[in-house]
């Protein structure tokens, strides 16, 4: 009889064991589901960020207006800013982009974007502080407009393109990059002037005038310059 509950008590405890396996065996599967969920979810969001297409702002004197309508007469919304950020493009209208940037929604032109990041400028200078005439060395004559672009001469000819203002310095096109001093807006290796066309009887040369009469003395020698080339 003793051995008969002995073998009872036996099987019961084999059967208790049995059940606490079954039982906390699912228990620790679901634990581990939410991490399994969370790993998916974070897989996705990654793959969703590395398909949005970005692009950055690469204005000449630091960011390119936002506007509410794809025209330069559109509301202004704010500023697309250059650097490394940049803003996901939501529609490529040609001249014209939709994009969000840090929750503003609107346009920008076109001409002022690219697809790498840019250079930000958090300097103090704007384009009308370094507008004006600048005299090189050797008779250059270096043109900087407050529009965003740039046109020199040299031995009778003429030359332009656009700049982007940079911290300490403005960059030319591509290839050409000129230091700036903040402090007093100059350019290195160049003298503020304006210049004139101003052959006199010792061999001639160019005379300096002030900036106020550099539009019409700029636009005289340019258009002297290009009727050479």
């Amino acid at each position: 009889m003793k051995r008969y509950f002995i073998y009872l008590s036996l099987i019961a405890a084999m059967m208790v064991q049995s059940c606490i396996t079954i039982n906390t065996t699912p228990k620790e599967d679901a634990k581990q589901e939410p991490a399994v969920e969370q790993t998916v979810e974070a897989e996705a969001t990654a793959e969703a960020e590395a398909a949005v297409e970005r692009v950055y702002a690469c204005g000449y004197d630091g960011y390119v207006s936002i506007r509410e309508t794809a025209s330069y007469k559109g509301t202004k919304l704010g500023n697309f800013d250059n650097g490394p950020d940049g803003a996901v493009l939501l529609e490529d209208l040609g001249e014209w982009m939709k994009i969000e940037y840090y929750g503003i929604v609107g346009y920008v032109t076109s001409f002022y974007v690219q697809d790498t990041p840019s250079e930000p400028y958090n300097g103090r200078l704007t384009p009308d502080d370094l507008a004006g005439v600048w005299a090189g060395n050797g008779g250059f004559m270096l043109f900087i407009f407050d529009n965003g672009t740039w046109e020199y001469g040299y031995d009778n000819a003429a030359q332009k393109g656009t700049y982007v203002m940079q911290n300490g310095s403005l960059k030319l096109d591509d290839d050409w990059v000129i230091n700036v001093d903040e402090a007093s807006k100059t350019l290195e290796g160049f003298q503020r002037c304006g210049f004139v066309n101003n052959y006199d009887e010792d061999g001639g040369g160019y005379g300096c005038i002030t900036r106020a009469d550099f539009k019409a003395a700029g636009k005289a020698l340019l258009k002297e310059l290009r009727s050479n080339k």
